[in-house]
């Protein structure tokens, strides 16, 4: 994944290379013939897209009129971004304008992304369940170990804390992971 390519979209442009490495690991990349449906408007927004290579056309349909085009994007730009953020449909149609390659971000690969860490929930219940762990993505996002599709996380408690300087049944902790090569 070329990150110089994501640190053209705005949304991205002001993370630091380590940064976009992490966005990086979760895009996947999706091909689309000529005059192919991206989406269509009053579909889910179940993901943001960036053009690799190609463009995109943003239309909608007129009744009684037929297709209105609204712009035609090009490589770098990213769409689909707003209908992510705020959980809605989409608000127009995706087409491709001619074949294209787009580099493309799950709302939940996304969510995780912007998940930061949570001090394992800080203030915990006897056996660590959090009272509270302003964590978005659910508690089993908290602390430890997770499988969320095809990712694999862990969640440190660091050592910190936030609000109260307090901890309570949750031992703070410094964690290091190796990472081997399966074979």
């Amino acid at each position: 994944m070329d990150l110089a390519l994501l640190k053209k979209a705005a949304i991205f442009a002001d993370l630091t290379d380590e940064e976009l490495a992490r966005v990086a690991e979760v895009c996947k990349a999706q091909t689309f013939k000529f005059g192919q449906t991206i989406f269509k408007e009053g579909e889910p927004g179940n993901r943001l897209y960036m053009i690799s290579d190609g463009e995109v056309r943003i239309s909608r349909q007129i009744p009684g009129s037929g297709e209105e085009a609204l712009t035609v994007l090009k490589q770098g730009a990213c769409f689909g971004e707003m209908a992510v953020f705020d959980r809605s449909e989409r608000s127009t149609d995706s087409i491709a304008n001619i074949a294209c390659t787009l580099i493309t971000i799950s709302r939940s690969d996304f969510d995780l992304l912007l998940g930061g860490h949570t001090h394992g929930g800080q203030v915990c219940l006897p056996g660590g369940l959090p009272l509270v762990t302003h964590c978005q993505n659910g508690r089993r996002y908290a602390a430890g170990l997770w499988r969320h599709g095809g990712m694999v996380g862990y969640t440190s408690r660091g050592v910190g804390v936030s609000g109260l300087p307090v901890r309570f049944n949750s031992r703070g902790e410094l964690t290091l992971i190796t990472l081997r090569r399966g074979g």
